[in-house]
């Protein structure tokens, strides 16, 4: 027999359901060895991964036993259930380009798992450089996907679609028909630029994480808009893309100071952190010789000594709003719906910027840092 692919119900299912028959039937006698997954795959034509789906379904409605090194056994009559069993859970795939590392990503969980609480449904998380979770799509085990920091051509996003999987990008997917949730991060680096520009800051710089993520490029674009629309240089040396990593940040730390940057637009609070810190190594004083700002509202900014201006994106919010659009997507609506989500900035003390007092500017820190990092740069 072989399961149809143009079905509608997913093919593990359709598995599910002619074994669970077979089982009920009294086809395959309680207590009696299944077939290997390898002789199911044969048979039915389908993958390992639909097979292992399909027994991992019969196995928690306890129609199944599974015992290693033995094989699969049909469930023996005093332990099989009536046909009133609970309804299956749904699976949703979050797909993330650091599965860990920041707190954004830590309260963008948690308000997704908040949102799921009420619902039948299991989220499992994959990192970008994964792919199982196109075998699970194709074998019909996801009942939508949410990918989070998608790039500017994302080939992820057509091959989901193509396989009529329900979908939701967490920032700009910059393909038509692909529902989102997002900041509006344009004017997020708008924001930024705007307040460094209104305390004082006149050589403003820009730092964050891969060029080709689109919330970058957004960000980045919102910057450079504020400094043309004021008058301001915007070389090309005070515009920086760098990794989540300390030494990334310390890095692009110096590389400002040698391009003669009094402030940045961080894209992240662990950057800003870092830059900050190299900069106190300098003696140049972040608030007063150098303005720096980011992205998160961070623990981490709030703490910092200085603390860190920061934009406050609500991650918990954002969360909540991705799978409510999923669902609407799971529960057969079409329209494609893309949510902005507010933000708003916490101004502190890395911005602050004070009068230089007595000091000729050019005797400040600031310039004897940005001397020494000019002739490192020029001796490299």
């Amino acid at each position: 027999m072989i399961l149809l692919k143009n079905n509608p119900l997913p093919l593990y299912r359709q598995l599910q359901d002619t074994l669970e028959e077979l089982i009920r039937s009294g086809a395959l006698a309680p207590d009696g060895l299944l077939p290997s997954e390898r002789e199911l795959c044969r048979r039915y034509g389908v993958s390992h991964m639909t097979v292992r789906l399909a027994l991992a379904e019969l196995e928690r409605r306890q129609l199944v036993v599974r015992v290693p090194g033995k094989g699969t056994f049909a469930a023996g009559r005093r332990t099989m259930p009536d046909d009133q069993s609970p309804r299956q859970r749904q699976t949703l795939a979050l797909i993330m380009e650091y599965t860990s590392a920041s707190e954004f990503s830590m309260r963008l969980v948690a308000g997704l798992k908040e949102a799921l609480q009420p619902r039948e449904a299991d989220l499992l998380l994959f990192s970008a450089k994964e792919e199982r979770y196109f075998e699970l799509a194709r074998a019909g085990g996801l009942a939508g996907a949410i990918i989070a920091d998608p790039h500017f051509h994302d080939l992820r996003l057509r091959q989901l679609k193509k396989l009529a999987l329900p979908l939701v990008v967490l920032g700009q997917p910059n393909q038509r028909n692909i529902a989102s949730v997002d900041s509006d991060n344009v004017e997020v680096g708008a924001a930024l630029a705007r307040h460094l520009y209104e305390r004082g800051f006149r050589r403003i710089g820009f730092f964050g994480y891969g060029r080709d993520f689109t919330v970058t490029r957004d960000r980045l674009a919102g910057y450079k808009g504020v400094l043309h629309a004021a008058g301001l240089p915007c070389p090309r040396n005070r515009i920086l893309f760098g990794e989540y990593s300390e030494h990334s940040g310390r890095t692009g730390a110096r590389q400002l100071l040698a391009a003669g940057a009094d402030a940045v637009v961080c894209g992240d609070d662990f950057l800003a952190v870092c830059v900050t810190d190299q900069l106190l190594r300098d003696r140049v004083e972040a608030g007063r010789d150098f303005g720096i700002c980011g992205c998160n509202n961070s623990q981490m900014a709030r703490l910092h000594r200085p603390s860190i201006t920061s934009m406050e994106l609500q991650p918990e919010e954002l969360g909540r709003q991705l799978i409510a659009n999923l669902f609407r997507q799971i529960s057969g609506n079409n329209e494609t719906e893309n949510t902005v989500v507010p933000c708003h900035l916490a101004v502190r003390h890395s911005t602050r910027r004070q009068p230089a007092g007595d000091n000729d500017p050019d005797e400040t820190a600031l310039c004897c840092a940005v001397k020494q990092y000019q002739a490192e740069m020029s001796f490299q």
